[in-house]
């Protein structure tokens, strides 16, 4: 493993790599070469689910855990053929207003078995497994038909997706995208795409290919929970990037601790700088929006404004605003 990871060279470009091994043991976990592969399979496919550059050996906890991962993905790959899946819509407002500027959609998935899922508990399966491309297409579609009609109803707000690696770097995503925009009728600059540090970073040649091809489209992109990861400033002021997100572990400690108030003053201070937008994640209380208001930031978001809304009720949330 330790081989692997070191960087090598591809087309003068240096590349790394990952990789997960699954262990089994003669003749404790079989006695053939094929119940063996079979199990050290089992193992190297709990190993991935772990992350990257892990190694993993065959017990019985993997493979009862690996036929419910399994389980889950086979439910998850006919989710959206069932209609199983749907979206809700947290609402972004401006900071001095607090007029409603747009929504952030969220998946939900009624597994039939299990009930209502959040997103942490079927999202590593489905972009570990790739199925993440076709549902991530059905999110984009659907944020965009609700945003178009409401903006038919009198209400011009933006839509915001967020994206995982997977889906960011999917070399189909460009031409979906342009796909959908012109099938649902909605206009490119009210789509938004949120991604995290980290998938920015994870390639940053494809990554300013692909944000300035979105930005030519006119969708533009924020980086979602900035501060949680390990981005490259430098990069970052040389992509056409419109919002920064400020990670809500900055947000949860205001005002007690300093130490983030300072950090929050500072991103907004670069990001203005840099003609970006800053919103204040997960505010909850009176005093954390007035310090997110005092703090210079642009747009807020939180429990405080509202939770998560179906978009029936995001469109009763419009009216009221």
């Amino acid at each position: 493993m330790g081989v692997f990871e070191k960087p090598f060279i591809l087309e003068g470009n240096p590349v790394s790599s990952t990789t997960s091994i699954g262990i089994s043991m003669y003749p404790d976990d079989g006695n053939s070469i094929d119940e063996l592969m079979k199990k050290a399979d089992i193992a190297m496919y709990d190993a991935k689910g772990a992350g990257r550059n892990v190694y993993q050996f065959y017990n019985a906890e993997i493979n009862e855990r690996t036929m419910k991962r399994q389980k889950m993905e086979s439910f998850l790959r006919q989710s959206v053929g069932r209609g199983e899946l749907h979206l809700v819509f947290q609402p972004l407002v401006s900071s001095d207003t607090l007029e409603v500027v747009g929504a952030e959609a969220l998946l939900r998935w009624r597994h039939p078995e299990q009930g209502l899922l959040q997103p942490d508990q079927f999202l590593a399966v489905a972009e570990d497994t790739g199925v993440i491309v076709p549902i991530g297409e059905w999110v984009i579609r659907n944020a965009c038909d609700h945003a178009r009609e409401w903006n038919d109803k009198g209400y011009p707000v933006s839509v915001t997706v967020n994206l995982s690696n997977r889906q960011f770097h999917h070399p189909g995503l460009i031409g979906k995208t342009a796909k959908i925009l012109a099938e649902t009728g909605l206009k490119p600059q009210q789509l938004k795409f949120e991604v995290s540090e980290n998938t920015i970073m994870d390639n940053i040649d494809f990554s300013y290919r692909n944000v300035n091809e979105l930005a030519e489209m006119g969708v533009t992109l924020a980086i979602d929970n900035f501060g949680s990861g390990a981005s490259s400033l430098q990069w970052i002021t040389k992509m056409p990037i419109s919002k920064i997100k400020i990670d809500r572990s900055f947000i949860r400690n205001m005002p007690a601790d300093f130490g983030d108030m300072a950090v929050i003053n500072a991103v907004v201070a670069m990001s203005h700088n840099l003609k970006m937008k800053v919103v204040a994640n997960g505010i909850e209380t009176e005093k954390q929006l007035a310090i997110a208001q005092r703090s210079g930031c642009d747009e807020v978001q939180g429990f405080l404004i509202s939770g998560p809304l179906l978009s029936e009720e995001f469109e009763r949330f419009l009216a009221r605003a």
